[in-house]
């Protein structure tokens, strides 16, 4: 195990590997967004500097010296805002064209994608945004509307798979989707 997080926090942003980690955002017990970001050297956590607009469940994307945090709730809203990251400072970038939390995300700070989540209205989304390290821009719609996905991989090898529908009563999703930095295709079922 390693060291605790200098700040607990639920549905925090995060990306990097294991010996250069980024963990940035969330919300606490108390339902307060936070803006603290963290950085994890593969035995502790320190505090950096912090975010510029408090959320949870952003989209996060990149390495800890080249982070993307885009979108989220700050608890009373979806927003679109975006983050970049460069190892020390966060600046504001162009936002998403759909503000939205829960997508899934893949790639780098140069070259992501974020791909369906929340939004209110109309809820769950299949519409999905690639970021070119200055602007979002909308590209081809997954298959099907999904939020909570899992994601990995690059801009022109990316996988979603799992995550949840509309419904009164919302439906686990077992199917998976690839995407070639262009089309989206059917993968393999969960």
């Amino acid at each position: 195990s390693g060291n605790a997080l200098g700040t607990g926090a639920q549905d925090l942003g995060g990306c990097g590997i294991q010996t250069a980690a980024l963990g940035f955002g969330g919300y606490t017990p108390n339902g307060e967004n936070e803006t603290n970001t963290q950085s994890y050297d593969g035995s502790s956590w320190t505090e950096v500097n912090n975010l510029n607009t408090g959320r949870n469940s952003s989209t996060n994307i990149g390495v800890q010296t080249a982070a993307l945090a885009a979108g989220g709730h700050t608890g009373t809203a979806y927003i679109a805002n975006s983050e970049e990251f460069d190892g020390t400072n966060w600046a504001e970038g162009n936002d998403l064209n759909t503000g939205r939390t829960g997508g899934g995300s893949f790639g780098t700070q140069t070259a992501g994608v974020n791909a369906g989540g929340y939004s209110g209205p109309p809820g769950v989304l299949a519409n999905v945004e690639e970021y070119d390290g200055t602007s979002w821009a909308e590209v081809t719609d997954l298959p099907g509307i999904r939020g909570e996905q899992h994601a990995c991989g690059t801009l022109t090898a990316g996988l979603v798979w799992g995550g949840t529908s509309t419904g009164p009563a919302p439906t686990m999703l077992e199917t998976s989707f690839e995407y070639d930095g262009t089309n989206w295709t059917a993968g393999g079922d969960m």
